[in-house]
C-alpha cells in the first residue's frame, strides 16, 4: 500500500471513529490491511505533524504503540470542505492535497497533477519500449505524483504551470 493510499485509510478511520474519542495503534491498523504497525505510526505521526490527527506514539525495547483522535482540520478533509496540507487517497474522492507544499514551492497546483499524470502515462503507452519497461515506468510516474515533495521539486526543475 502507498503512503497517500495508507495515510488515507487512517485518516478514515479516526474519521470513522471520531465519536469515540482516543483510538489505540490496535483500532488505527485495522484500517490498515497489511501494514506493519511501525509503519501505521510512521504514517499516523505523518498525518499529525500535518495537523489532520493529535498522535502520541510510544515505543519501548519490543513494542511500539499510540493513541490519537482526529482533528477539525481532518474532519473538513475527509468530509471535502477542505484540502489537506500534505497528498492523500480519501475514500470517495481519490487523489487530493498537497496544495500547501506547491504553495509554498510555485510549483504545479495539485488539481492539475491527474491531468499531467495521464498525459505522462499516455505518452509512455506510444513508445516503442517493451511492455515490461513501460510498466516500470508507469510505476515511477504515479510513485512521484504520490509524492507532494517529489512532485514539487519536479514541476519546479521543469518549470510546471498550472
Amino acid at each position: 500500500m502507498r503512503d497517500d493510499e495508507l495515510g488515507g485509510a487512517v485518516l478514515q478511520r479516526f474519521y470513522d471513529y471520531r465519536h469515540r474519542g482516543v483510538l489505540q495503534l490496535a483500532d488505527v491498523i485495522a484500517a490498515a490491511s497489511s501494514a506493519e504497525p511501525l509503519l501505521v505510526v510512521r504514517v499516523s505521526e505523518r498525518l499529525a505533524h500535518a495537523g489532520l490527527i493529535e498522535w502520541k506514539t510510544s515505543k519501548s525495547m519490543t513494542a511500539v504503540g499510540g493513541i490519537g483522535r482526529i482533528t477539525a482540520l481532518g474532519v473538513d478533509v475527509v468530509e471535502g470542505h477542505r484540502e489537506p496540507p500534505i497528498m492523500l487517497l480519501l475514500r470517495d474522492r481519490g487523489v487530493v492535497g498537497g496544495a500547501a507544499t506547491a504553495a509554498r514551492t510555485g510549483s504545479l497546483p495539485v488539481a492539475t497533477v491527474p491531468g499531467r499524470i495521464d498525459q505522462a502515462l499516455a505518452a509512455i503507452d506510444r513508445t516503442s519500449s517493451p511492455p515490461a519497461e513501460k510498466a516500470a515506468a508507469k510505476t515511477l510516474i504515479r510513485q512521484l505524483a504520490a509524492n507532494a515533495l517529489a512532485w514539487s521539486a519536479l514541476g519546479t526543475l521543469f518549470s510546471f504551470t498550472g
